[in-house]
């Protein structure tokens, strides 16, 4: 019975809107809906797809699918965690205290790090675990941070170093110096003046150094002369230098007064006479000479025999190579012929002596002539 007058009803509604719809009608009011037509052949199809779906797909995002909710459409405490999940990388928002911009408070970053954005501040009972602080400061702690997690324990500098068990002055022990002060320090660590003067005027009294190099400056005002044993001259004075080395003075000097010890060379000299004259039976009873300096001292005695022709000059070799006399100079040395004392006069030159009898012109032929030269001539 119910049924039959439903089907009455909804005849009459029909026919009467038949009266008046004289086409499809669209409602826009939050969710786009159409109201077919009732003559439409399709009726059915049409307010289906056009009047029933879009009510039941609605999902209140705006733009004909439902007004938009605002705060006021949601319960307190309606909306659960499991309800809310944002997309990597974007943080979660909140209004700022204008209420002129949004102010991102948190997010996973593309790491999958928790990240704070800079300038984020909190306050109250907040507990972080694992967390990494990269710049900015860390002010205004409840309480220090303590020792085992990287702190002092402390808020004055003092009381750090009680936490830390250190202990003014630092011992040396320690790696300090033990004292308060520069004077104490240095009493502490064993260091005198000395450490306290300019490096390029240092002054030394006292003591005893070894193992000392010195380079550059100048040494004086010693106690006593350095010994020869360390390379000095154990003497203060030129004179008792020279006489504690064993030195004579430059130039003339009184210094040396006996010349021992000097060695004495042999050479085998050579003989010879000009103009064709022959010499023979030739007897070296001394050839000998030192060299001290650029002085050649000699000693020389032969006695031959001249024979075939009559000589102007007797030439006998010299032991070494020196500097030649002037032509005019000459030396008076001891000779004999014939058993008969004659003088004779030598020079040097090419390396040779040369000999000659400045009276007459020649040297007599004949036995038992000899030569004797006591000289000196420069290298």
């Amino acid at each position: 019975m119910e049924f039959k007058s439903f089907l009455k009803g909804f005849a009459t509604a029909a026919v009467l809107l038949a009266a008046v719809a004289v086409a499809d009608e669209s409602i826009n009011l939050g969710i786009n809906v159409k109201i077919p037509d009732i003559n439409a052949r399709n009726w059915g199809a049409t307010f289906r797809d056009n009047f029933a779906k879009p009510i039941s797909q609605h999902d209140h995002t705006g733009g004909g699918k439902g007004l938009t909710l605002s705060t006021g459409a949601y319960q307190d405490n309606s909306v659960t965690g499991a309800k809310i999940r944002l997309t990597n990388n974007e943080a979660i928002r909140a209004r700022n205290f204008a209420n002129t911009n949004d102010v991102s408070l948190l997010k996973l970053n593309t790491s999958d790090q928790a990240e704070f954005p800079s300038g984020t501040l909190f306050s109250g009972a907040s507990t972080f675990s694992n967390i990494t602080i990269n710049g900015g400061t860390i002010s205004a702690l409840t309480s220090p941070l303590p020792v085992a997690a990287g702190g002092t324990a402390a808020t004055t500098a003092a009381a750090a170093r009680t936490s830390l068990g250190i202990n003014l002055p630092l011992g040396i022990s320690d790696g300090g110096t033990g004292g308060t002060t520069a004077s104490t320090a240095r009493a502490a660590l064993g260091l005198d003046t000395m450490a306290t003067q300019n490096a390029a005027a240092v002054a030394i009294t006292g003591g005893t150094m070894a193992n000392v190099a010195i380079t550059g400056g100048t040494i004086n005002s010693l106690a006593g002369p350095v010994p020869i044993l360390s390379g000095g001259t154990q003497a203060t004075t030129a004179a008792g230098a020279r006489t504690a080395l064993g030195v004579a003075a430059s130039g003339a000097n009184s210094d040396i007064t006996a010349l021992t010890g000097i060695a004495l060379s042999s050479w085998t000299p050579g003989v010879t006479a000009n103009n064709g004259a022959a010499i023979s039976a030739l007897v070296i009873n001394d050839a000998k000479y030192a060299r001290i300096g650029p002085f050649i001292f000699v000693n020389l005695s032969v006695n031959f025999t001249i024979g075939t022709a009559t000589p102007t000059i007797i030439t006998i070799t010299g032991p070494v190579a020196g500097t030649n006399h002037n032509g005019s100079d000459s030396y008076i040395c001891a000779g004999e012929m014939n058993g008969t004392t004659t003088e004779y006069r030598w020079r040097f030159s090419g390396g040779n002596f040369s000999i000659f009898r400045p009276a007459v012109a020649s040297i007599t032929q004949g036995a038992n002539a000899s030569v004797q030269i006591n000289g000196i001539y420069l290298a």
